[in-house]
């Protein structure tokens, strides 16, 4: 795949069902996406099976804090139950 990296033609070829892309503004996170949605389609995928997400370094930030809250949550209910993992 001409003007990949390595570890971008390592995203595009992934054969897990999901994945995360993440690196700077300008890196070719949008080509790599790009490329591994036709690779999938080409190889038979139900398009109407399939979704990608993509957001910005601020929802990152609001994304950690809600599942930090959510996992502090749990685990002090975990700690009311008598329960630690």
């Amino acid at each position: 795949m001409g003007n990949l990296d390595k570890n971008q033609r390592s995203a595009v070829f992934c054969n897990h069902d999901r994945i995360l892309v993440a690196a700077g503004a300008g890196t070719g996170k949008t080509e790599v996406m790009t490329r591994r949605i036709v690779r999938i389609i080409e190889q038979g995928a139900q398009t109407g099976r399939s979704g990608i997400e993509s957001f910005f370094g601020a929802d990152l930030y609001k994304r950690r804090d809600r599942r930090d809250e959510r996992q502090d949550r749990e685990q002090a209910e975990d700690a009311r139950q008598g329960f630690v993992a």
